[in-house]
C-alpha cells in the first residue's frame, strides 16, 4: 500500500510543472517568436521586418578598388547630356526618413501569422529566430552581379512581404533593365506585368524603379552628394555643363519618367537612397543615404515603406503637391517624349494605346 502512495505521490509531483506552465497567470510570450513553433518571417512580418539585416556583400579579388571614404570614385562616366524635356528644378530632403519607415512598418505589418506554413523560397534575408529560405550570390565584380544580390535579398524578400500584404501587388514583378550605360548602370522596374494584365489602364498603374551601381562607380561620397545635391542645372546645351552627380540625376530622371514611375531608389547595395519626383517631375524628394547594416531603421522596413507608397497605400508617404504644377500625380508626366521610348529606344505602343485612353 505504502508503495502504491509513493508512486501516485511522485506522478502528482511530476504533472506540477504542467499545471504551472498552463495556468492563466503564467507570463505572455516575449515579442520574439519561438524558433521551434514560429520558424519562418510570415507567422510574425511584422518582428521579421524590424530585424532581418541584408547579408554583408564582399566584394570579389577581381573588382576594381573602392575609393576610401570621403573620396569620389570619377569612375561614373554616364552618356547623360544636357536635354531641354528635363524639367527637374530643385531637390529636397525628406525629413525623419528612418523614423518614418520604422513607424509605417510597426503600423501596418501583421504579427500574426499570414500566408502558407511553408517555407517562401522568396524570403530570403536572414533574421535571428526565423528560417529563410538560403540563397547564395557570388562575390561581385561587375554591376550585373550586384543587380543580382539586390534582387536575391532585399527586392526579392520585400516583393513577397508586398504580395502578402497587399493583394493588389500581386499583379507586379521585378524586371531588371539597362541600356547602352549597363556597365555602369542597370535598375529593376517593379510594376504590373505586361504578360498579366487585361486593361490597358493597368499600364498607368504605380511603379517603381531600383537603379544599382557598383561601390566602386558610385561611392559611399558620390551617394551622398547624390543625396546633398540641392538643384539640377538648367540653361541650353552650350551653357549646361553636367557634373558626374547631375549625369546621375539625369539618368534617373530619364528612366523614371519612361517607367511611369515617380518613386526610385538608388543603391550600392552598401547604401540606399530613397527618392520621389513630383506630378510633373519638376521636384524630387531624397531620404539620406541608409547603410545596408542599418538597424534602426533596416534595409527591408525602408523598402517595405517606399514600395508602399508607390503603390499609395493609406499612412504611406504622399508625394506633396507643387502649386506651379498644373497637373496631378495621376495623370501622365509631360515629358512623352521620354514616356513613349521603351528600353531599346522605340516607340512603346502598348503606352501609347493607354495613353490614348487619358481623360
Amino acid at each position: 500500500m505504502s508503495e502504491v502512495l509513493y508512486n501516485t505521490a511522485g506522478a502528482l509531483l511530476s504533472y506540477i510543472p504542467y499545471l504551472l506552465s498552463t495556468s492563466p497567470t503564467s507570463p505572455a510570450p516575449a515579442s520574439p517568436p519561438d524558433p521551434s513553433a514560429l520558424p519562418y518571417a510570415s507567422h510574425n512580418l511584422r518582428h521579421y521586418v524590424e530585424t532581418a539585416i541584408i547579408p554583408d556583400m564582399v566584394l570579389a579579388p577581381t573588382a576594381q578598388t573602392v575609393p576610401e571614404a570621403g573620396r569620389k570614385s570619377h569612375l561614373n562616366h554616364l552618356k547623360v547630356q544636357h536635354e531641354s524635356y528635363r524639367v527637374l528644378e530643385s531637390m529636397q530632403r525628406i525629413g525623419d526618413f528612418g523614423a518614418l519607415a520604422r513607424k509605417f512598418s510597426e503600423r501596418i505589418l501583421p504579427a500574426a501569422p499570414i500566408g502558407g506554413e511553408k517555407i517562401d523560397p522568396d524570403i530570403t534575408v536572414p533574421a535571428p529566430g526565423y528560417e529563410v529560405f538560403p540563397r547564395y550570390e557570388r562575390p561581385p565584380n561587375k554591376v550585373q552581379n550586384i543587380v543580382a544580390w539586390v534582387s536575391s535579398f532585399p527586392l526579392g524578400t520585400i516583393h513577397r512581404i508586398m504580395q502578402l500584404v497587399y493583394p493588389k501587388a500581386l499583379k507586379y514583378d521585378l524586371t531588371p533593365q539597362q541600356d547602352s550605360d549597363g556597365g555602369l548602370i542597370q535598375w529593376i522596374k517593379w510594376a504590373p506585368d505586361e504578360d498579366i494584365i487585361t486593361e490597358s489602364s493597368e499600364l498607368t498603374e504605380p511603379a517603381m524603379t531600383v537603379f544599382v551601381q557598383a561601390p566602386w562607380i558610385l561611392s559611399e561620397q558620390d551617394l551622398k552628394v547624390f543625396a546633398n545635391t540641392p538643384v539640377f542645372p538648367k540653361g541650353s546645351l552650350s551653357t549646361v555643363h553636367y557634373r558626374s552627380v547631375h549625369r546621375l540625376w539625369g539618368k534617373v530622371y530619364d528612366i523614371c519618367s519612361r517607367n511611369r514611375s515617380h518613386h526610385f531608389v538608388v543603391t550600392t547595395y552598401w547604401g540606399w537612397v530613397f527618392g520621389a519626383f513630383s506630378a510633373e517631375y519638376t521636384r524630387a524628394w531624397v531620404s539620406e543615404v541608409i547603410p545596408s547594416r542599418s538597424q534602426e531603421p533596416t534595409i527591408l522596413q525602408c523598402l517595405f515603406y517606399w514600395f508602399a507608397s508607390a503603390l499609395r497605400r493609406p499612412r504611406s508617404w504622399k508625394i506633396p503637391m507643387v502649386s506651379d504644377e498644373v497637373s496631378t500625380i495621376s495623370r501622365p508626366p509631360s515629358t512623352l517624349r521620354s514616356v513613349c521610348l521603351g528600353p531599346d529606344g522605340q516607340l512603346d505602343r502598348k503606352v501609347l494605346f493607354a495613353l490614348s485612353d487619358w481623360p
